[in-house]
């Protein structure tokens, strides 16, 4: 896990650094549901959700579409828009899926005290100034008591990384450590804390495989 000296003292802002890959590309990212939400939501009664870093809404459309309310949080506007607009193409437009342009540090303003059945947050490793730690402290205690939050995140550079992308790379034992003591006085039971693995084509290139570390916790007690 990073620490303080691992952040740039000249990175960019999160909403920066996010707009800048969003307004590059027409699309990002699939429209299909990540394959670790999918695996933990499918047998789930559905409830409450928080998608952080929702990106252009595949996760919380696809939670929509099966009974869930589901709020996206992205910095990104462009993101955004697009989520948006993909929402009303799946004829979600009674408010189950919500998407809002903001970072974290503005949480307060978009949830309030509102507490999610289900926090999820996938991939979000943009070279931005919050540390790992500065997430996790804000996104663990928006689980409810008895919720659940699922942690997915890259654990190593992919094949055709030309050194752009991420510089922190979690661990299973380090994100479940983490969670643990970024949220003081709150219980946890880890479900699961491991790496695996997938076979993903990128741009075109051959099929490569890529290893993930996957973190799913409960919330057993304490206050937020």
């Amino acid at each position: 896990m990073e620490n303080e000296q691992d952040r740039p003292e000249e990175a960019p802002t999160t909403v920066d650094a996010w707009e800048q890959r969003y307004a590059d590309r027409p699309q990002v990212w699939s429209g299909r549901v990540n394959a670790a939400l999918e695996e933990v939501a499918r047998t789930l009664p559905p409830g409450t959700a928080l998608d952080i870093g929702s990106g252009e809404g595949g996760d919380v459309i696809w939670l929509a579409s099966r009974g869930w309310r589901a709020t996206g949080l992205d910095a990104s506007k462009t993101a955004v828009e697009r989520a948006l607009a993909a929402a009303r193409t799946h004829g979600l437009s009674d408010g189950s899926a919500r998407f809002v342009a903001s970072d974290l540090t503005d949480i307060d303003e978009v949830v309030g005290s509102e507490r999610f059945n289900l926090v999820t947050m996938s991939f979000m490793q943009s070279p931005a100034s919050l540390t790992r730690r500065d997430i996790l402290k804000v996104v663990a205690p928006l689980v409810a008591v008895g919720g659940l939050l699922l942690l997915t995140s890259h654990a190593e550079p992919p094949p055709w990384s030309s050194g752009r992308g991420p510089r922190v790379y979690p661990q299973p034992a380090e994100e479940e450590a983490a969670v643990r003591a970024v949220v003081p006085g709150v219980a946890w039971e880890t479900l699961e804390a491991d790496i695996r693995t997938r076979v993903h084509s990128h741009a075109g290139r051959e099929p490569a495989e890529l290893r993930d570390t996957v973190v799913l916790m409960r919330r057993l007690t304490g206050r937020s």
